[in-house]
C-alpha cells in the first residue's frame, strides 16, 4: 500500500509537468526561442561537440533548466540573457 501511495504521488507530479507544456502555445515558444538556435542549431541540434543538442529533451527537463538559468542556479554567460527577459509562460511555450 504504501508504495502505491508514493507511486500515486509520483505519477501525480509528472502528469502537472505535463500540464503545463501540453497547455503551451508552441508557435509563440518558437518565436522566443529563436535566437537559442544560434548556439543550438536552427532544430535543436546543435553542430558544436561542447553545446548541448535541445531536440529530444523533455519538455520537463527544458523548463527546469531555463528556470535554473533564470534564477543563477546555473551559470552560463550565452543562456543566461537568453532567458533571463522570459516569463513562466514563455519558459513553458520555449520548452514546449
Amino acid at each position: 500500500m504504501r508504495n502505491a501511495s508514493a507511486f500515486s504521488l509520483a505519477l501525480g507530479i509528472l502528469t502537472l509537468g505535463s500540464i503545463s507544456a501540453n497547455s503551451a502555445d508552441i508557435a509563440a515558444g518558437n518565436a522566443k526561442a529563436a535566437d537559442c538556435s544560434d548556439c543550438h542549431g536552427p532544430a535543436g541540434i546543435s553542430e558544436n561537440p561542447v553545446i548541448p543538442h535541445l531536440a529530444g529533451q523533455h519538455a520537463d527537463y527544458l523548463m527546469h533548466q531555463m528556470r535554473n538559468f533564470k534564477s543563477g542556479v546555473r551559470d552560463n554567460p550565452f543562456c543566461v540573457p537568453m532567458v533571463d527577459h522570459l516569463s513562466d509562460e514563455d519558459i513553458n511555450n520555449v520548452a514546449a
